[in-house]
């Protein structure tokens, strides 16, 4: 069942609380999530659901959460691993799950030391090349599904480059990855079930394989210099290097394929400032900043259990509760960003937790940053005009994220 806006009282906190917690909520037409965030956010910014989990919309909220060591993220990810779920099982693996903080750091720091071996640098050619492809295949076409027959595209390439995945399984990835994508929506039909098991089960045995291979035979891609990496004596375990490859092929795909498309949806949206980017091209580092505030498409983190008490202004949230932060509400509060509804490309000081915070700042930001870049600086070299050719623009749930159900556009040539 979808949820409507009529069937929510925007007079009621825990109504609306209800529809934040809802799975299905982020498919509401246009801007009625962050209407919510906002009702929210004003009357009650750290506010305990009929669900007991507590919502926290205001910036400096969610920031304190997400830099607040002491927390648990996965109680619930471990309890289905223990029962056998494979997804969970591949999950509870890598660094996002760990209860001690300690061996989250641990894992940070041996990830870490593999991509600063592999410079991020080092991939833009790929993805102009990639990306220089795909526009002039579409631009051909004049109107094309920005989402499926663009965006998609790139960056489950980039991220099989960075690992070390031979071009020619790519395309059995895409389809993996798609799949895996389905495993968080809201309604999970026994055909949605089975595909994403069979994803699953197919990147499992294809990284035992891959990494069996590494070890014999090692490059210069990151999943080989993952298996390198060393911490006084430590390494990361078989067990983790399959999760935390399948981690950078899951978060490093869709999410991405969601903030290119949401990205040039909000130009699109906003013509004064597309108009600013093409006259001011020294401004894209921060028009990628702005739009990833403004248009990010996740909208909350991870749930996190309290280990120790968190004050959160004059509310006190007791050890052992759950806190839930809003990428969303906290991107939008005017108390950090004036104005927030406002795309502003020139927008000072943009510190957005579109990549969340603290212990579990994404370490693929920069990946993600560097296609945004060639993507939008691309689109402006080639493409003269664009605009919606199909609105309105429908969104549907998976998990903490918004994503765009598809998203047809027509384009003329430079």
């Amino acid at each position: 069942m979808t949820t409507t806006t009529a069937e929510v009282d925007l007079q009621d906190p825990y109504d609306i609380a209800d529809a934040l917690l809802n799975r299905q909520a982020l498919a509401l037409p246009g801007d009625t999530p962050w209407e919510l965030y906002r009702m929210l956010r004003e009357r009650n910014p750290v506010f305990k659901s009929r669900q007991g989990m507590w919502i926290l919309t205001r910036y400096a909220d969610a920031l304190a959460a997400l830099r607040h060591p002491p927390m648990d993220l996965g109680p619930e990810m471990r309890r289905a691993a223990a029962a056998g779920h494979l997804v969970a099982q591949m999950n509870a693996a890598t660094m996002l799950y760990f209860e001690d903080p300690a061996d989250t750091l641990r894992q940070r720091r041996l990830v870490q030391q593999a991509f600063n071996r592999h410079s991020v640098a080092a991939l833009r050619p790929m993805v102009e090349t990639l990306v220089d492809g795909l526009l002039t295949e579409n631009l051909e076409r004049g109107t094309f599904d920005y989402l499926w027959d663009f965006a998609d595209n790139i960056p489950v390439n980039v991220v099989c480059e960075l690992l070390g995945v031979p071009r020619a399984d790519v395309p059995v990835f895409r389809d993996w990855t798609r799949n895996l994508a389905e495993a968080t929506s809201a309604v999970i039909t026994d055909e949605i079930a089975q595909r994403v098991q069979s994803a699953v089960q197919g990147l499992h045995d294809y990284f035992v394989d891959l990494i069996a291979v590494l070890r014999k035979n090692p490059n210069d891609r990151l999943l080989s210099l993952m298996i390198e990496a060393r911490d006084e004596g430590n390494r990361l375990s078989e067990e983790e290097l399959v999760g935390l490859s399948y981690f950078t092929l899951s978060a490093g795909s869709d999410t991405t394929t969601q903030l290119l498309t949401h990205g040039t949806i909000a130009l699109l949206q906003f013509p004064d400032q597309l108009r600013l980017l093409r006259e001011r091209r020294d401004l894209m580092p921060n028009a990628i900043e702005e739009l990833i505030r403004h248009s990010g498409p996740v909208h909350y983190t991870q749930p996190r259990t309290l280990l120790e008490p968190l004050r959160l202004g004059d509310v006190e949230v007791p050890a052992g509760e759950t806190v839930l932060a809003s990428v969303g509400g906290g991107n939008r509060d005017p108390e950090e960003f004036p104005d927030p509804d406002t795309l502003d490309i020139a927008r000072p000081r943009v510190r957005h937790l579109g990549f969340s915070q603290g212990l579990h700042l994404c370490i693929g930001a920069p990946i993600a940053r560097l296609e945004a870049d060639v993507v939008f600086g691309a689109m402006l070299d080639r493409i003269a005009g664009l605009e919606f050719a199909e609105t309105p623009i429908e969104y549907s749930d998976t998990g903490p994220m918004r994503s765009v159900k598809r998203c047809l556009v027509t384009a003329e040539p430079a």
